[in-house]
């Protein structure tokens, strides 16, 4: 592997807390797969997730702003 290449895109640590801290149910996150929690994980865009997982979206914050 190329020094330069990235193993896996960046982590957005809010999407990681809302995991980590329970704000969303355990059963809502039985059915992903590694795929699509790699998305929810690193995709900013929840616009650009898969169908199946469009049902986080609520648990996501939009930025605010401009």
């Amino acid at each position: 592997m190329d020094k330069d290449q990235k193993i896996t895109p960046d982590t957005i640590p809010s999407r990681f807390r809302t995991m980590a801290e329970g704000i969303i149910p355990q059963e809502e996150l039985k059915n992903i797969n590694a795929y699509q929690l790699k998305i929810f994980l690193t995709e900013s865009d929840p616009n650009k997730w898969p169908p199946e997982i469009h049902y986080l979206k609520k648990y996501v914050r939009e930025k605010k702003g401009a």
